[in-house]
This record gives structure tokens, sequence and C-alpha cells, in this order.
């Protein structure tokens, strides 16, 4: 696991547009749970080698909201939506609570509508 998270972080590191590299990368680092930061790291390092990267997006919002930096995560999370996500429960949701976290309320409770539009079958939060 270790040694594959180095091997995915070094072809990152020679072309952060490699999608699967960073996908793969993402997905070990949130799996172990620790490596917040790291991840942080990874995806704005890739974002701004390459701003045109789209899989930074979703996780780098997710770890920032994830650390409470909400004010951060929220263009990271629109970003995401405009630019592939636009159906992406998470991002959805991940916005909605970061408005909330920053007393934006009408704009959380448009996010939480969206969310319950996209998928009402998977809300598991409680509107505001």
């Amino acid at each position: 696991r270790k040694r594959a998270l180095k091997c995915y972080s070094k072809a990152l590191e020679l072309d952060p547009t490699r999608e699967g590299a960073g996908r793969q990368a993402c997905a070990l680092m949130q799996e172990d749970g620790n490596q917040v930061e790291e991840l942080v790291e990874l995806c704005t390092t890739s974002l701004e080698r390459a701003p045109q990267v789209i899989w930074a997006l979703k996780p780098l919002a997710l770890a920032l909201a994830k650390t409470r930096q909400y004010e951060q995560a929220l263009p990271v999370f629109r970003k995401a939506i405009r630019s592939d996500d636009s159906k992406c429960r998470q991002c959805w949701e991940g916005l909605a609570v970061c408005y909330q976290q920053t007393k934006r309320y009408e704009s959380a409770i448009r996010a939480y509508e969206h969310v319950v539009q996209l998928h009402p079958s998977h809300c598991t939060f409680s509107l505001i």
C-alpha cells in the first residue's frame, strides 16, 4: 500500500494529468484517513501544475471540508460541480455543509434541495 502510493505520487509528479494515478493515490490516502494534509498537498500541487485536471477537485474539496476549511472548500466544490461532477451527491452535499457552516443558510438550503432532487433515496443529512 505504501509502495503503491509512492508510485502513484511519482507518476503525478512527472505528469499531474494522469487521472488514474491521481484517483488511486487519493483513494489510498482517503482509506488511511490520517493523510488528509498529504491529500490536500497532492491535489493542490497537481492543480497548480495543471489547472485543467478534474480528478483532483472532488478529493481536495472533501479533504478541505473534513478539516473544517469551509471557506477554502466552497470554490473547489463549485468548480468540481461545474467541471465534471454536476450529479455528484458528495459534491452537492459537501457544498451544502460548507454553506451551512459559513452561515449562508439560503445557499445551503438550495444545495440540500439539489441533493434531494438528484438522489432522493440517499439523503442521510438533516435540513437546517
